[in-house]
Formats: structure tokens, C-alpha cells, sequence
């Protein structure tokens, strides 16, 4: 199940039909052609087109839900449960509920109802949710973050048993890249080093690539610099020998 309070059904669906195309057959179909896929002219894309379309998004597997309420989220959820069993519930993003209020109470409201349903019924909650300002500064600095990772309430930071924060920086976004900090983990070991991944937004997908985690190695970043300075220049070992060595990053 997908909560997306800021996105129409009909963008949902193209862009979950991209990404799939791209994930499962290497095609490379945007959103924006998914939804105008009767007025394209390769009639074999429109074809598969339709087929993913009818797997994705006719399947009994995909149920898209308008925003849910702060005040009785638990209840909203057991009783779509209850008619229709699912195994995952996404919510993007924690501020796209509807509510008034103050921010600290529908925070915390959402926490505590996530909370009871997780433990309830046997399903992985995933939420997307802003950075606070704190952890904002933190990026700012070059730093990973430390403390206070969620906005509004820390309500969200405590209850969840992963927290993994999304990031960039100038040298991120000018290889078209994002970083990924695992801020906690429950009952497991955390990851340390920050992980990278390559943004293919055209196709509403983010990609691993084993050589990248050391993009943001500080050595490497340092010899970034020089190349940007000076040029690369044949005395200059390759930079791939530094690109791919360690893997530390900075946030």
C-alpha cells in the first residue's frame, strides 16, 4: 500500500510503470510517455507499455490510498487491513496527512499509530519525512548527522527501527549521485560507511553501482579538487585507482 499526499494516482501509476520497465527489462520509459502512451508512435512501446501497465497497476498486488488522517491513522489502517491484507505500507511523506495542529502533535500521533499497527499486524511500515533543521546543519557542514535526524519530533527518530538519511552535496550532484547515511538499525550492526547511488530520475529510480562507494572517500574528493584545478595530466596516477580504494564519505 502507497501513501503519497502530494502526488495524483495518475503520476503514481506512470511513474511506477517506469520504473518497473526499467527494472525489469532495461527499458527506458518516462512517466511522461507512460501517460500519453496512446499518442506514441512505436506501436511494440505501447504494447509493453500496456502489458506493464496490466502487471503493475491492474494487479491485485498495488493498492494507491488518498493522505490518512493524524487523529485516527491506527484505526484507518486496521480496518483497511482488515478488508484487504497487505505486506507493506509506504507513506510519503509524514507531513502529507491531513490534520491541523501542531506539527510536534501529528508527529508524535503518527509515531505512536504506526507503532501499534507494526506490532499488531505483520507488515513493513516505511515513511518518508523532512530533515530537521539540526541535521540540515549538519549536511551543511560536510558533516554526517549526528543527532535530531527528523523534523517537527523526534517521536518518528525513536519509534523506527532503521533510519536512513538522504543526502547531496556539490560534488554528489555534479556526478548526479546521492548519498545514503544509516543513522540507526535496530537489533543489528549499523552500516558505517554511507552507501551512494545514481539518480535516474527519468525513470523514477535510483541505481547501485559497487563502484561508486568511495565517491565520497575524502582522499578522493581531494584529488577531485586537483583535477579540477589543474587538468588531469599523464603524471597523475588514474583516478580510478582512488575512486574505488576505501570507503568513507562525508555527509
Amino acid at each position: 500500500m502507497i501513501m503519497s499526499g502530494e502526488t495524483t494516482f495518475g503520476k503514481m501509476h506512470a511513474q511506477l510503470i517506469s520504473n518497473y520497465m526499467y527494472q525489469e527489462f532495461g527499458i527506458r520509459v518516462t512517466p511522461e510517455e507512460v501517460s500519453k502512451v496512446d499518442e506514441l508512435d512505436d506501436d511494440g512501446l505501447r504494447r509493453q507499455i500496456n502489458i506493464a501497465r496490466a502487471k503493475v497497476v491492474e494487479s491485485k498486488n498495488l493498492i494507491l490510498q488518498e493522505s490518512f488522517r493524524y487523529k485516527d491513522l491506527y484505526a484507518q489502517l486496521v480496518n483497511l487491513y482488515e478488508r484487504k491484507p497487505f505486506d507493506a505500507l509506504l507513506i510519503d511523506h509524514s507531513y502529507a496527512l491531513k490534520g491541523s495542529g501542531p506539527a510536534y502533535d501529528n508527529q508524535g500521533m503518527l509515531a505512536l499509530a504506526l507503532r501499534e499497527f507494526k506490532n499488531k499486524y505483520p507488515v513493513m511500515v516505511m515513511i518518508l519525512t523532512h530533515l530537521s533543521s539540526d541535521a540540515k546543519e549538519q549536511i551543511l557542514r560536510g558533516k554526517l548527522v549526528e543527532s535530531s535526524p527528523t523534523k517537527g519530533s523526534a517521536a518518528l527518530s525513536t519509534e523506527a527501527d532503521e533510519i536512513f538519511v538522504m543526502f547531496d552535496n556539490e560534488n554528489l550532484r555534479k556526478q548526479g549521485l546521492l548519498g545514503i547515511q544509516n543513522y540507526k538499525r535496530r537489533d543489528a550492526e549499523l552500516i558505517v560507511t554511507p552507501m551512494v547511488v545514481r539518480k535516474q530520475f527519468d525513470v523514477s529510480a535510483f541505481v547501485w553501482d559497487e563502484k561508486l562507494q568511495n565517491t565520497l572517500n575524502p582522499q578522493v574528493q581531494q584529488l577531485d579538487k586537483i583535477l579540477d584545478a589543474y587538468g588531469e595530466d599523464d603524471d597523475i596516477e588514474d583516478e580510478d585507482d582512488y575512486l574505488y580504494d576505501d570507503d568513507e564519505w562525508d555527509d
